[in-house]
């Protein structure tokens, strides 16, 4: 299973590497991808597994009504549907009343508990209107092996690490075998998702504000010209060919200005004019369609969502590791 990399963890990254992020956004940047890796993780414990009376979803946003919900990791079985509520904490922390404390800065932060039963409360809202029933049960999922929680009550909805592979193996063994109707209710579930919250938000930018030039996708450091047909990252000690960075430049652009054409005028001046504009025409003739116009051709994706999957492939084994 390829964990699907959330849009708003790509738009932060490329930001980051063309705009700068204020300390706050920065914090936003690092909790989004954080918890991407954790759900990714608990996606490689499931297909490792084998677990075959499970189907699990994950990144789950569905309307109850008006309100907005979101599930990191929602496991079908043909008995029950667990909301699970993947958190990638790290280091040492304390409850206190039902609150959440880090024990190096004695700071309260924001208690999973209190996320998971207003998502569980929508969730059997959203099945209630639906005519769908069945028992829904709600977990806090912490992925980390280095996160330590003192003063939890056993009674609590949590699971550690060293209790995931075994919570997994007793849902998986105390289901029945799937039928139709569990596959028919993951798919209407994810065919009713909707796809932007109205509670993200991102940034502002704008295409005269942000760097041009072209820059690695692994370090960010900016690429130097190698040649005629390659370039090279000094940090990275890596070359690369100069068709793969304007593609993933072109990629970042489509990203950030989805309703703007892709002309070879503008790519050529966002890649900083590093490649010239032979370069750069020659690679939208190869990798896009074409809209003939003369001055005014340009190019789009032979797929909707090419750039994201493009801007998606460092993520993807084995540089998730």
């Amino acid at each position: 299973m390829n964990q699907q990399v959330p849009l708003s963890l790509l738009l932060y990254e490329t930001l980051f590497v063309r705009n700068g992020l204020s300390p706050q956004e920065i914090h936003q940047y690092e909790q989004i991808k954080a918890g991407f890796y954790g759900e990714a993780k608990l996606s490689e414990l499931i297909v490792s597994g084998n677990f075959r009376h499970i189907i699990p979803l994950f990144d789950i946003r569905l309307l109850s009504r008006a309100a907005e919900l979101q599930i990191d990791c929602l496991l079908l079985t043909e008995n029950d549907l667990f909301i699970l509520e993947v958190k990638n904490y790290s280091g040492d922390y304390q409850m206190e009343n039902n609150n959440l404390f880090s024990l190096p800065t004695k700071r309260q932060v924001h208690n999973p508990l209190t996320q998971v039963e207003r998502t569980e409360f929508l969730f059997k809202r959203m099945l209630d209107d639906r005519k769908i029933h069945r028992n829904v049960q709600s977990y806090v999922v912490f992925i980390n092996n280095n996160f330590m929680l003192y003063n939890a009550s056993p009674e609590l909805p949590m699971i550690f690490p060293a209790q995931i592979e075994s919570f997994l193996k007793q849902i998986n063994e105390n289901a029945y075998r799937l039928t139709s109707q569990t596959k028919k209710l993951a798919h209407i579930l994810t065919s009713q998702q909707i796809e932007h919250s109205s509670y993200e938000r991102y940034p502002d930018y704008s295409f005269d504000r942000l760097k041009y030039g072209l820059f690695c996708e692994h370090c960010f450091s900016p690429l130097s010209k190698k040649g005629r047909e390659a370039l090279t990252c000094l940090p990275c000690r890596s070359t690369i060919l100069s068709e793969d960075a304007i593609l993933f430049a072109i990629a970042q652009f489509h990203l950030l200005f989805p309703k703007e054409k892709i002309r070879t005028e503008t790519i050529t001046r966002w890649c900083g004019n590093i490649v010239s504009k032979k370069a750069v025409r020659r690679t939208l003739q190869k990798h896009f369609l074409v809209h003939s116009g003369g001055k005014h051709t340009h190019y789009s994706y032979k797929h909707d969502k090419a750039h994201l999957l493009y801007l998606s492939q460092k993520y993807v084994k084995p540089a998730q590791k």
